[in-house]
């Protein structure tokens, strides 16, 4: 009895000092929408793309690695950018489209490769309604995918970037 509660305060101390560091990762970046009640959040390690002010024709992308809140900036690869030099800024659209437009194009690789095999192994005819099925159904996923591939918000006097820090504490930086 006595190892066990041993294990398992020694297993509580783990868990308590995983928790803590997670805890200095409550720092985000918060892209809101005039009129929106959900907002758009991206941590460190997600990717990105964006058009900065007076670039406006050009998109670059990147992935977050760092936010700092005091200096209101964050870090693309190795570059420092405040928040009010993006113009524009483009994330993953919803997932459940992009995931129909997959499925369709692997349904649509699947009928048109098993109608090519089994045209090649002498079984059966591939015909042309076959083959329209097999296309249709690919276009359709590319279609999905295109349309639902990036979310486009500019930024504005209605949509705006800020920086989130919900940590309960902040670490000190040495001088």
């Amino acid at each position: 009895m006595k190892l066990i509660q041993v294990r398992f305060r020694n297993t509580l101390t783990i868990v308590f000092c995983l928790t803590v560091h997670w805890a200095f990762s409550q720092v985000f970046m918060q892209i809101e929408e005039l009129n929106k009640v959900q907002t758009i959040k991206l941590y460190p390690g997600d990717k990105f793309q964006y058009q900065l002010k007076g670039y406006e024709k050009s998109w670059d992308k990147g992935i977050v690695s760092q936010i700092d809140p005091s200096l209101d900036a964050i870090f693309i690869k190795g570059s420092m950018y405040q928040l009010d030099e993006f113009s524009a800024i483009r994330v993953s659209g919803p997932f459940a489209p992009r995931a129909l437009g997959v499925t369709f194009q692997t349904f649509g690789v699947g009928w048109l490769g098993f109608g090519i095999i089994g045209r090649l192994a002498g079984s059966g005819e591939f015909k042309a309604q076959e083959a329209i099925i097999g296309t249709v159904a690919l276009g359709v996923g590319y279609l999905f995918r295109a349309f639902y591939r990036w979310e486009t918000i500019n930024l504005n006097e209605n949509n705006r970037l800020r920086i989130m820090d919900t940590r309960m504490f902040v670490p000190e930086k040495p001088n």
